[in-house]
């Protein structure tokens, strides 16, 4: 009885870690470095391929965040030169959402069809899309409920 017990408790382990595991670590490795590169990073903006692109300067740029709409938006004092990344929902991270990036300051144009949350905390939000190579650090703002 007591061996049945040991493998059964066995039994169960094994089909835990068939079935378990991080998803992160299926990963391509230069997505995954991508990934920890804009993790490591606290600067409101989009990374590209594992460098900051465009990021928020408070004194170079205004910060424009629309949580309603899901839109976040860096632009010049000027208004001259702009990133704005808008949403078509709330990702989550299991569940991506598509998204729009429309800028004038030379970023490489990419397809954002799944974007997904990759971390959270009480000021930021790190967004990824592992297609586009492309990550979003915006402000976390207290209206939407993750």
């Amino acid at each position: 009885m007591k061996q049945m017990k040991y493998l059964l408790a066995l039994a169960a382990a094994i089909l835990l870690s068939a079935c378990g595991g991080d998803d992160a670590d299926k990963l391509d490795p230069t997505i995954r470095a991508e990934r920890n590169a804009l993790l490591a990073s606290t600067q409101y903006g989009i990374y590209q391929e594992g460098r900051d692109s465009f990021v928020f300067n408070k004194t170079l740029h205004q910060l424009y965040v629309n949580p309603s709409k899901n839109i976040y938006r860096i632009q010049t004092d000027a208004g001259t030169r702009f990133a704005e990344l808008t949403l078509a929902g709330t990702p989550t991270a299991k569940k991506g959402v598509s998204a729009t990036l429309t800028q004038n300051v030379g970023l490489i144009a990419v397809t954002l069809d799944n974007v997904i949350l990759l971390q959270t905390d009480e000021e930021h939000l790190w967004l990824w899309c592992d297609d586009a190579h492309t990550g979003f650090i915006v402000p976390r703002i207290n209206i939407i409920d993750l």
